[in-house]
């Protein structure tokens, strides 16, 4: 990739430091592979899965990282 999602990760990482958060979270459904990916490399855990109530092939993974 071009490093955007990088980019956005390091971003909101860096204001939630800066102003007392203890952790961060984001939501990617399952079918986006390189953001679990990086998400993963970052040391992000799964604290939550969602099933679509529309589609069975999507489901949201919350991922948390502490701070």
């Amino acid at each position: 990739g071009q490093g955007i999602g990088t980019s956005l990760i390091d971003k909101n990482e860096k204001f939630a430091k800066e102003n007392g958060y203890k952790t961060v979270s984001t939501k990617v459904y399952n079918v986006s592979k390189e953001m679990k990916r990086l998400l993963k490399q970052r040391n992000y855990k799964i604290v939550k899965r969602q099933k679509s109530k529309t589609n069975s092939k999507f489901t949201a993974l919350i991922y948390a990282l502490e701070l």
